[in-house]
C-alpha cells in the first residue's frame, strides 16, 4: 500500500536487505486503479476529492522517494526518476489539480509539487543538482 508510509519504508528496507542496495527508483503516477476517483474538473471537486487526489497522486510518490533517498544516501549512490505529466509545467484544461500536486489545473498542483520536491531533494539530501 503506497499510501502507507511505514509500509513503503519497510518495502525499501526489504529490497536493500535482499539485494544489498537500491540503485534506481522510478516514481511514476499512482492511483489509477479500478477503485480510483472518477475524473472531475477542479470546480466540481469536493473536500474529500482533494484529499484522495493528494494521497493517491502525491503522497504515494513522496513516500517512495523519501524511503529510497534515505537508502541511497546511506550507500552514497542512487538515482531517482520522478515521472509526471507535462501539466506540471504547462496548464492543461482539466488537469489543474493533478499538475500542481504532481507538478495542470487538477494535475498541475500535483506535478508541480513533485517537480519541486525532486529539485529540492537533490540539493538537500543528495548534495547535487537535479536533471530535468
Amino acid at each position: 500500500d503506497l499510501t502507507d508510509r511505514e509500509a513503503v519504508q519497510a518495502m525499501v528496507g526489504r529490497i536493500v536487505q535482499r539485494h544489498g542496495r537500491l540503485d534506481v527508483l522510478v516514481a511514476s503516477g499512482a492511483g489509477a486503479s479500478s477503485d480510483s476517483l472518477a475524473f472531475k474538473l477542479f470546480m466540481e471537486m469536493e473536500g474529500a476529492d482533494f484529499e484522495t487526489y493528494i494521497r493517491s497522486h502525491w503522497l504515494t510518490r513522496a513516500h517512495a522517494i523519501q524511503a529510497a533517498a534515505a537508502a541511497m544516501r546511506a550507500q552514497r549512490h542512487g538515482k531517482i526518476v520522478a515521472i509526471g505529466t507535462d501539466a506540471g509545467r504547462v496548464a492543461t484544461v482539466g488537469e489543474s489539480f493533478i499538475g500542481g500536486a504532481t507538478g495542470g489545473t487538477n494535475l498541475v498542483l500535483i506535478i508541480a509539487g513533485i517537480l519541486s520536491l525532486t529539485s529540492g531533494l537533490s540539493f538537500v539530501a543528495l548534495g547535487r543538482k537535479s536533471r530535468r
